[in-house]
């Protein structure tokens, strides 16, 4: 099984390297940087400069065979943008011969170059891996790299309206007691099936994370379900 890395491209190679030296670069790694020629001839030149560096590096680390840059275009509308994105996407896959049962998961770092760029390659990630059901996880780190946060495809397909009442009440309660079993859940005036049929819900969402505790079972609520209650309750506190 194959991992795809894609990076977008500005001025600074580190942008691209710093990642790819901190997750590792196995013989299963693909990547694909994305990186747009656009402004005046010292823009190019810095663009440029950055692909030879990372191309040198990536020779020297053995597996500059395994790098594919790809030059997008930008068009007239975002929309256009973010085809070309993906355009670009599948033409890496095509030459690397890589059919999308051979991937594993796709990482996607949205830390260098333009803009427009970061914001089209996360939606193009989002539809078009999405739609091929492949894992997907985004990076997004401050200039510094002091910051580094993560997130997959969930966060950005959740709708807050599509939590049913009575999960939400339950996903409140279990955040409330910060732990719980399904039999201190069992005060919300439900049965223990019913309990433990909406805990089963909130599991397969990533809002609930259950655990093993001798003959119980310990719930707790994940970073996206807390998230999901704090903005509801922000939500629900605008007139």
């Amino acid at each position: 099984m194959k991992q795809i890395y894609i990076f977008t491209l500005g001025f600074t190679p580190e942008f691209v390297l710093k990642p790819l030296f901190e997750a590792g670069v196995s013989e299963n790694v693909y990547i694909i940087v994305l990186y747009t020629l656009v402004g005046d001839e010292y823009s190019e030149k810095r663009v440029r400069d950055a692909i030879s560096y990372i191309e040198k590096l990536s020779r020297e680390g053995g597996f500059i065979d395994r790098v594919f840059f790809q030059q997008v275009s930008l068009g007239n509308t975002f929309y256009d943008l973010v085809y070309e994105v993906a355009l670009a996407l599948t033409k890496m896959l095509r030459d690397a011969e890589i059919r999308r049962g051979d991937i594993e998961g796709v990482d996607v770092w949205l830390t260098g170059g333009m803009r427009i760029m970061v914001t089209a390659t996360l939606v193009a990630c989002k539809m078009l891996f999405g739609y091929m059901k492949i894992p997907v996880a985004f990076h997004v780190w401050s200039e510094d790299g002091t910051y580094k946060y993560t997130f997959g495809l969930q966060l950005l397909d959740t709708n807050l309206r599509e939590v049913p009442k009575a999960r939400m009440e339950i996903l409140r309660r279990i955040a409330s007691l910060g732990e719980c079993t399904y039999e201190e859940l069992v005060g919300t005036k439900r049965k223990e099936s019913t309990v433990r049929k909406l805990v089963e819900f909130l599991r397969k969402d990533n809002l609930v994370y259950c655990k093993r505790s001798g003959r119980r079972t310990i719930c707790k609520a994940t970073e996206l379900g807390a998230l999901i209650i704090k903005l509801v309750e922000l939500a629900e506190a605008i007139p």
